[in-house]
């Protein structure tokens, strides 16, 4: 009986052939691709999963003194306080009134307003800050009081801000308020 050649990449071994390089080649190979699938599928589901907010306490304590800072200087009738707290181009939705765009535009409607409002209450409810941390809302209840013709006059209603923060500190981008009992008279 004649021995068979070696085939180059193969060792003999008796009668049994020895597959070592491919088979070192082949695993190579495996473990390749294993390893690759597992760092997508570990990419893939890190990029996926839903990160928690990693704001802090300290974090949102800025955002929620600019709230109270600007309710207070509206409730005080501070023209000038009250038009800082707005961003260049905010936007101000009023009930019953075209939108205003613009500080100046604001200003000019605050200056009217405030010949007008005897007192203002307004009371927090909410306030997130996005995940980001640029990006924030928050809203709540209303109260105001204003001497017209007929006598004082109660408004009561909501208020949402949208804040967003410009060379780190926090502005209102957009600003809406609605009356719970519309005037009939508008």
């Amino acid at each position: 009986m004649s021995t068979p050649e070696p085939t180059p990449g193969f060792m003999m071994d008796g009668d049994v052939f020895i597959r070592q390089r491919r088979a070192n080649s082949e695993g190579r190979k495996k473990l390749f691709r294993t390893t690759a699938i597992a760092a997508i599928a570990l990419t893939l589901g890190t990029a996926c999963a839903h990160q928690p907010s990693l704001h802090t306490e300290s974090e949102h304590q800025p955002l929620e003194a600019r709230q109270t800072g600007f309710l207070e200087v509206l409730s005080a009738r501070g023209l000038e306080r009250t038009t800082e707290h707005f961003s260049a181009d905010a936007t101000v939705h009023v009930a019953n009134m075209p939108a205003l765009r613009g500080r100046d535009a604001i200003g000019r409607f605050y200056g009217n307003v405030f010949r007008f409002i005897r007192e203002s209450t307004a009371v927090p409810e909410m306030i997130e800050m996005s995940q980001s941390g640029d990006l924030a809302y928050s809203g709540g209840t209303v109260s105001n009081a204003f001497d017209s013709a007929d006598g004082r006059v109660v408004y009561s209603g909501k208020y949402l801000l949208i804040w967003k923060k410009v060379s780190g500190e926090w502005l209102i981008a957009h600003y809406g308020i609605s009356n719970d009992h519309p005037d009939p008279a508008r």
